[in-house]
């Protein structure tokens, strides 16, 4: 985020697996159903437009993004000020998690 945005961001998961996939749908379907009615916009990142010797780059020092595949955040003038992991939440627990995160980041 050089260009200091404020918003919120998808980081959709750099592997190809159908489980991976189905993931990416579930949780993009949330956040969009979420962002409808909290009238926001987001961003989505596909992982996969990394060449592969950026993803798995050890020198941290040349990322330009620090956010995980599979997670949503929210950035504050170009900093990660938030993150909402999914694999911490239960399939069930999704969307009320994506919920109370956009409103808490709405109203901080």
């Amino acid at each position: 985020m050089d260009d200091e945005k404020t918003g919120f961001l998808y980081v959709k998961s750099a592997f190809d697996s159908d489980s991976d996939k189905e993931l990416d749908r579930m949780q993009l379907s949330e956040i969009e159903r979420v962002a409808e009615a909290e009238k926001i916009d987001f961003y989505v990142f596909d992982a996969k437009e990394l060449p592969t010797s950026e993803l798995y780059e050890q020198n941290t020092s040349k990322r330009t993004l620090v956010q995980y595949s599979g997670t949503f955040a929210f950035y504050q003038e170009g900093e990660i000020k938030v993150e909402l992991d999914f694999k911490d939440i239960s399939v069930n627990d999704v969307s009320g998690e994506v919920e109370k995160f956009v409103q808490n980041m709405k109203h901080d």
